[in-house]
C-alpha cells in the first residue's frame, strides 16, 4: 500500500517542492553520458568496421563457392581484426553503461533537487548491479514470451511491433520503478507490482508516452524522446504534497 508522505519523506510544513526541471535540463544528461559516448566511440572504431564488412563479402564468396580464391591467413587476419572490434565494443559498451546507469534516476533526482552531474553518475554507480540484475529478469521474460510468440504464423511482423511497444513500456517503467525507490529509501527491486500498477493502471498517459517512445526507436531518437517522458514523470512524482498517490 502507498504511503505518499512516508514513501517520499514528505516535509508537511511545506506545500511546494522545488520547481520541476526544464526538458533541457534531462536531455543534457542524455546527450552527455550517452550519445556522446556512443559517437565516440563509433568514430575511434569506423576505421576497423571494414574488416567485418570484408567478412562477410568473403562469407558470400564462401557460399558462391569462391573458397579457393581466398588465403587462409587472409581470413585469420580479418578474422583477428573483427575480434578485436568486438571486444572494443564490449569495453566501450561497459564504460557507456556505468556512465549512463544513473540516467534511470534522473526523475527522483530531479524531483529532490539533485540534478547534477556528479550525483547522476553517483547514483547510477551505486546502483549498477541491483537494477542490471533487475532489468535483465525483466527483459528475460519479455524476450521469452516473444520468442514462442514469434512462431506463430502471420504473426511475425504484428510481434515486432508489439515487443517495440512493450519494450517501450518497461523502460519507462524502470525509470519510475527504480526512481521511486531511491527516493522511499527502499532497495531498487521492491515492490515491483505495486510500482506497475501505480505507473499504468490509473490513466492511459504513459501508455501513450511509451508509443511515443516506441516510434522514437524506429527512427534513432529515443534519447530526445526519454527525457521529455523523464520530466512528465517527475512532475506526476510529485512537486507537492497533493499529488495524486504517486
Amino acid at each position: 500500500m502507498d504511503n505518499r508522505y512516508n514513501s517520499y519523506d514528505t516535509d508537511r510544513s511545506r506545500d511546494v517542492y522545488p520547481a520541476v526541471p526544464g526538458y533541457w535540463d534531462y536531455l543534457k544528461y542524455h546527450l552527455l553520458l550517452y550519445v556522446l559516448p556512443w559517437a565516440v566511440a563509433t568514430i575511434l572504431m569506423f576505421g576497423q568496421l571494414r574488416y567485418l564488412i570484408e567478412l562477410m563479402s568473403y562469407g558470400f564468396a564462401v557460399m558462391a563457392g569462391g573458397w579457393e580464391s581466398i588465403s587462409e591467413d587472409r581470413i585469420l587476419e580479418i578474422g583477428t581484426n573483427v575480434l578485436r572490434l568486438i571486444g572494443f565494443f564490449a569495453i566501450f559498451g561497459l564504460i557507456i553503461a556505468l556512465l549512463s546507469a544513473g540516467l534511470r534516476f534522473l526523475p527522483t533526482l530531479g524531483r529532490s533537487g539533485r540534478l547534477r552531474l556528479g550525483q547522476v553518475i553517483r547514483t547510477g554507480l551505486r546502483y549498477f548491479f541491483p537494477t542490471f540484475f533487475a532489468m535483465l529478469l525483466v527483459s528475460l521474460v519479455i524476450g521469452t514470451a516473444s520468442s514462442i510468440l514469434s512462431f506463430i504464423p502471420l504473426l511475425g511482423f504484428v510481434m515486432t511491433v508489439v515487443s517495440a511497444y512493450v519494450n517501450a513500456l518497461a523502460s519507462i517503467y524502470y525509470d519510475y520503478w527504480f526512481s521511486y525507490n531511491e527516493a522511499a529509501g527502499r532497495p531498487v527491486y521492491s515492490g515491483p507490482i505495486d510500482r506497475l500498477r501505480a505507473l499504468y493502471g490509473k490513466d492511459g498517459e504513459f501508455w501513450v508516452y511509451a508509443l511515443l517512445l516506441m516510434l522514437s526507436y524506429f527512427v534513432l531518437a529515443s534519447s530526445f524522446v526519454k527525457p521529455y517522458i523523464q520530466m512528465k514523470m517527475t512532475q506526476k512524482m510529485g512537486m507537492t504534497e497533493r499529488s495524486r498517490g504517486w
